[in-house]
């Protein structure tokens, strides 16, 4: 028996498999929030062609996550992921009311959850701390939002 067989079948660890179908999920879910709000803007004056890109960008990097990811390295996972988290701090810098933040917010404490979950210790300390600071950064470049957070 290999010592990744080993490592799969062990009571308590989650399986391969589903770590990208659930990322594909969160990463579907992120792009259809781009789709709604391109296609109803709270704000009529508010730039839509961004947030389909980033739609269609989210829905790509699902396909890549779902079909070739499983199927390459390990890398594979962190390259979705933080392009996922980039995907998200984007999105972040462009809305323009507090729904929109808060709705984003939510999808960064999902994504979060996601990594502590199916990511070993060392790997989603990283990817936590870059994804809050990415955030923090979107947050703070946004030129919607006057108050501090």
């Amino acid at each position: 028996m290999s010592t990744s067989t080993r490592r799969d079948s062990r009571v308590g660890e989650p399986h391969v498999g589903r770590s990208f179908a659930t990322l594909t999920v969160i990463q579907i879910l992120i792009g259809m929030e781009a789709v709604a709000y391109s296609v109803w803007p709270p704000v009529p004056t508010s730039p839509i062609a961004g947030d389909r890109t980033l739609a269609v960008l989210m829905f790509a990097l699902a396909a890549f996550s779902y079909f070739a990811a499983p199927r390459l390295a390990r890398w594979a996972l962190d390259l979705s992921l933080g392009a996922t988290w980039l995907a998200l701090a984007a999105l972040t810098a462009s809305r323009e009311t507090a729904q929109g933040q808060i709705i984003l917010g939510l999808a960064m404490l999902v994504l979060a959850v996601y990594i502590a979950y199916f990511l070993p210790p060392r790997r989603a300390f990283v990817h936590v701390a870059l994804l809050v600071g990415a955030y923090g950064v979107a947050l703070t470049l946004n030129p919607q939002i006057t108050g501090p957070f």
